[in-house]
Parts: structure tokens; sequence; C-alpha cells
């Protein structure tokens, strides 16, 4: 599915460039998203680096016009469940000046039974590669792609990116040297992998807090609990994260294997530039008062 995506999608603008640099907005359930359309329509659009996919609520695929893909389906696993989701293809998305055609998205219920996905279009990481760059600029308010987003060397030294397990992993560093981790801009809050975070990072305390306690519901049962740490810290990039009153901490067996944590947006806000190379696949991220950011951003 993701290189039927990646082979297909074409993106371009009327004057050659290919650039994104618009508002991230917080919608109701804070979710961020950037103001585009469809035809005459205004849509809300998700740019989840997360997710190996892209989603539209099938209401949402019909009034916009998608054209769906006959019966076939696909597999896709979630926390708590697998589903088998059909495909459409979108008419052409109008995001700034530039256009993306030719792009797959799984659709999800009408009865709302997929969670997450129910506002808006969610555009995963295989769009996110079609211009080369995106980025999260300014405390993560706002998101850019292709040549709106810095040279990721001209920030600081680029650190390598991975795929693994259908997530896209950055390097970091922790005190017993450098750990994996990966951001998901779906999330608000970081994750922490319980078994993982106290190997890396020792000192790390795990603490029993009731209002951090999550669960998720498996086959009819609630099974899985969560705890809270009181703080955590990792160097991304150039970047000095210090979270505090991380929401939970999963188990090993219901996250990704060997990653430290799960980045959300609480990371990014202590970015000034959070950008992924697709194209050399590096990263680099520098802190939200770093002085190279006036001579990186484009003009």
């Amino acid at each position: 599915m993701r290189e039927r995506l990646e082979r297909r999608l074409d993106v371009g603008s009327s004057d050659g460039a290919v650039g994104i640099r618009e508002q991230i907005i917080f919608g109701p359930s804070n979710e961020g998203f950037v103001r585009g359309r469809i035809g005459s329509k205004r849509v809300d659009f998700f740019f989840d680096s997360g997710s190996s996919s892209s989603f539209i609520n099938e209401a949402l695929a019909i009034e916009l016009g998608f054209r769906f893909l006959g019966d076939e389906s696909v597999a896709v696993s979630t926390v708590a469940d697998v589903a088998s989701l059909r495909m459409a293809e979108a008419p052409p998305i109008h995001i700034g000046e530039t256009t993306l055609e030719n792009v797959l998205l799984l659709i999800t219920p009408k009865n709302g039974s997929f969670g997450g996905y129910g506002r808006g279009i969610t555009l995963g990481t295989p769009v996110m590669r079609a211009p080369g760059k995106v980025a999260w600029l300014k405390g993560g308010s706002e998101f850019a792609a292709g040549d709106q987003v810095p040279d990721a060397a001209c920030l600081s030294r680029p650190r390598p990116l991975f795929q693994y397990q259908g997530y896209l992993g950055l390097i970091g560093e922790l005190p017993q040297g450098a750990a994996p981790a990966f951001f998901d801009g779906g999330f608000l809050y970081t994750f922490l992998n319980h078994t993982a975070a106290r190997t890396y990072s020792p000192e790390t305390r795990i603490e029993s807090k009731a209002r951090y306690a999550s669960q998720v519901e498996r086959a009819g049962k609630r099974t899985i609990g969560t705890r809270g740490a009181s703080k955590f810290r990792m160097r991304i990039g150039d970047a000095e994260i210090a979270l505090k009153d991380v929401r939970a901490i999963f188990p090993i067996e219901t996250g990704p294997i060997g990653f430290v944590a799960q980045f959300g947006m609480d990371m990014v806000k202590q970015t000034g530039a959070l950008v992924y190379d697709f194209d050399t696949l590096t990263y680099a991220a520098v802190g939200k008062n770093d002085p190279r950011l006036a001579a990186c951003l484009p003009n």
C-alpha cells in the first residue's frame, strides 16, 4: 500500500515550486490541522508523522467526490484491534499554492468505530515524503513542506531517521547513550516505553498516579493500564527536551518494541524547528531561541 501510494503521488504548483507553510490550527479535540481545499470546499488536513497510511471518514469522502477503488481493502492494526478498510483516490488537494494529486486514502466507517480519524483528512508519512522535506516550526505552531522547509544541515548536524515496524524513528540522546524514539503529531503528550526508558535513562521515575491512568479496550476487556512519570529529558538533535508530567507509560507489549519514547506535540513545542529530510533520511532540531533559525528559515 505504501509503495503504491508513493509511486503515484504527484506534487506541484502553478509556478513549479513545491512548498507549504501554514499555521497549525488546534480544534476542539486539540488535533493540529492546516487549512486547505478540495474543489471549492474548505477542508482540514492533519499531517500525522505517526501514521504510515492516510485516512478519511466515509461520509466526508462521499461528500468530497472521492473515487472508491472497488472492494479492495487493507488490514490496518491499531492498539486495540485490526480493521479492514477500503481505499479511495482523492480529487486534487490544494494547500496554499501547492497541489497534491493521486493521493490514496483508507476509508474509515461512517459509524465512527475507527476512533481518532473522525475529523478532516489525515495525511500520513507516504504523503509527507512526496515534497522531500517537512517541518514543524515556531514551537509547533506552523507546518512546512518542500521549499518552505529550512535545510537540515543549515540548522545543525543532521541525525539519522529510520523506518521500523511502520514507524519513522529518530535517534536521540539519553544519559546512557543514543536511543531510538519517534514523533507522532497525532498525540498531544509523550508516551514512554516503561522497559526501554528505564534502560536508557535509569533516573526516570515511574509513578502510579490516577490522573494519568488510561486503558485500551481489547476484545471487550480493558486490559492495558498505564502509569505516569514526573519528568523526562532527552536531547533531540540540538534541542534539549525537558518534559514534566509525561502522561503515560505503555508496557512493552503494547508499543513499538525498543523505542524509548513516542513524542507528542509537547516535545515539538520546545523546538524552534523540527525538520525531516526524506531525501537523505535525516532530521534536525533546534531550540526555540536558537540563533540559527533566522539564518536558515526560507524567506
